[in-house]
């Protein structure tokens, strides 16, 4: 199916799942962030790979954040 296609319920459902992975991956920026880690090189190491790697880095650091802080 065509983007462009799109009818009905689907964009909307297009529209929220964006809404829903841009705001966990700007919730875990500003949890990275703010938070206290033991040494600045494991900041710059979740922010990179939540950059490069929004949803999947995003759901990898609220699983293993307790480890790293």
């Amino acid at each position: 199916m065509a983007l462009g296609a799109l009818n009905g319920w689907e964009p909307l459902l297009l529209l929220s799942l964006s809404a829903l992975i841009i705001g966990t991956w700007l919730a875990t920026l500003k949890d990275i962030v703010q938070g206290s880690f033991k040494s600045n090189t494991y900041r710059w190491v979740w922010i990179a790979i939540v950059i490069l790697l929004p949803l999947i880095g995003s759901v990898l650091y609220f699983f293993l954040r307790k480890q790293t802080h």
